[in-house]
């Protein structure tokens, strides 16, 4: 785990974000479940055929419901011009610009997030989504901009089918698919890793399930947004669950049932995600900062799932994922092309009442924005996360220059110098510049080391460092 929080600081992290969203997150599910209902008035097809701005209305509304808690309506709406040849499929095709791309979209959203609604509406039952799942989606094979053949069909309905029973060898193998997949082969995707992720339910195919998942994260961006659509899609549906609340539908499962039934899977294919994407080399492709807006909905539904959960196995799991996805979102905020109100927020949380009750350094604030919560860079030096935040607040310059950092690091390593050691021999070598400087010459050493020139010894390391900051390193050489 990176190493910028405390356990307790990450628990009230996770809670204060939270606080801060869920009520949008509750409106959002309302607005849904609004949206749903107008749109299941019939007389609206009607409206469609005769009037070019009904149909663009109609269409921009369903493209809207398509990725939330509701979108089984949207699949509902797909069945009405299933027929590319029917006077209703042409008016929206004459009225929407881009009418065929933005109609894929739709299908690469809708099916996942419907997979999660027809979970929580069939009681948790996964295997009762899939096969109400088969029954909307079947019909639209005959819109061929959608589908692909009857074999990449079969294909992937096989995988993800064995997918939701525990096997995720062929689920797998649909990673290599994907680039060349039809939009609805990857919403089934996205479908079958929620089905999966809600089968993984011991800790041998919750590793099975995460190498799955790692297949599709480290296929790039395409595969990050088959894993987006799936995180979205499972999120809608817990919050589905709270809106339905304990005693909603009689069928559907209420928010404590989603929680200690999904949550879990919900926690697994988010923070393998985060865990296994190159998402620095992919920094400039929006697909990365979308994938960071699903880690939100991800946290605040684990967030609430923790809440709902009284303590013991369960709850600890919960807290585990939910950290992770923190930190990794936090480790990676340095070089994410982010909005300034992202920044604005974590700097909000850092300094929020249960943060500093929590014991956050606030003098690390500054730096822990630019850099997030976390500072891997060091992990070479055995800081505690107390002690990394120490660093943060006193050299907060030394926190920016990211490859200096690192060989900062791997210098304590190899003379042994570690933890509260570390702090005071850093501070022995001079100022932020001095030590950069240092860090220079011995980023050098190292890069030399890569390329096989001989590895890097004490003495070397020691040889620039003069006056009192020679003096300290070898004291504490010796010590070691």
């Amino acid at each position: 785990m990176p190493n910028g929080l405390t356990p307790e600081q990450r628990e009230a992290y996770i809670a204060e974000y939270r606080e801060r969203h869920h009520e949008v997150y509750d409106r959002e599910a309302q607005a849904a479940a609004n949206l749903a209902q107008a749109l299941q008035d019939p007389a609206l097809a009607d409206a469609a055929l005769r009037d070019p701005a009904a149909a663009k209305l109609v269409f921009e509304s369903q493209e809207a419901l398509s990725s939330t808690g509701q979108a089984v309506t949207t699949l509902e709406w797909m069945n009405t011009i299933a027929d590319p040849n029917s006077a209703l499929y042409q008016a929206y095709a004459a009225t929407v610009p881009d009418f065929e791309q933005r109609l894929g979209t739709i299908s690469e959203q809708a099916i996942p997030a419907a997979t999660g609604q027809l979970m929580v509406q069939d009681g948790g039952d996964p295997q009762a989504a899939l096969a109400e799942l088969g029954r909307l989606v079947g019909p639209l094979q005959g819109i061929v901009t959608l589908a692909g053949s009857p074999e990449e069909w079969n294909t992937v309905w096989n995988a993800i089918s064995t997918g939701a029973t525990g096997d995720f060898v062929a689920l797998q193998g649909l990673a290599s698919d994907v680039p060349t997949m039809s939009p609805l082969a990857k919403g089934l995707t996205s479908a079958g890793l929620i089905l999966g992720a809600a089968a993984a339910t011991t800790a041998t195919l919750q590793g099975n399930y995460t190498a799955a998942v790692a297949a599709f994260a480290q296929l790039g961006s395409q595969g990050i947004e088959v894993l987006g659509n799936a995180i979205k899609g499972f999120a809608e549906s817990g919050k589905l669950a709270k809106l339905l609340g304990d005693t909603g539908a009689d069928a559907a499962m209420g928010f404590t049932r989603w929680a200690e039934r999904f949550a879990p899977g919900l926690g697994l294919l988010a923070s393998a995600t985060v865990m296994y994407a190159d998402l620095q080399a992919l920094q400039n492709d929006p697909t990365v900062g979308k994938a960071l807006m699903v880690m939100g909905d991800a946290i605040s539904l684990l967030g609430s799932a923790l809440n709902t959960i009284p303590g013991g196995q369960l709850a600890g799991e919960l807290f585990v994922l939910a950290g992770s996805i923190v930190s990794a979102i936090g480790s990676i905020i340095d070089w994410v092309q982010t909005e300034d109100d992202t920044r604005d927020e974590m700097r909000d949380i850092l300094t929020s009442d249960r943060l500093i009750a929590a014991g956050f350094n606030q003098g690390a604030v500054d730096a822990f924005t630019s850099r997030g919560q976390s500072l891997d860079e060091l992990s070479a030096a055995g800081l505690t996360p107390e002690q990394v935040q120490q660093f943060a607040a006193e050299h907060s310059y030394l926190v920016g220059t990211g490859n200096y950092l690192e060989a900062l690091g791997r210098a304590a390593e190899v003379l042994g110098i570690q933890g509260q050691e570390f702090l005071d021999w850093v501070n022995s070598l001079g100022d932020d510049g001095d030590i950069q400087s240092l860090a220079s010459i011995w980023l050098d050493a190292f890069d030399r080391q890569a390329w096989g020139q001989g590895d890097v010894t004490p003495e070397e390391l020691l040889a620039p460092i003069d006056g009192n900051g020679r003096e300290r390193t070898e004291e504490l050489m010796a010590n070691g």
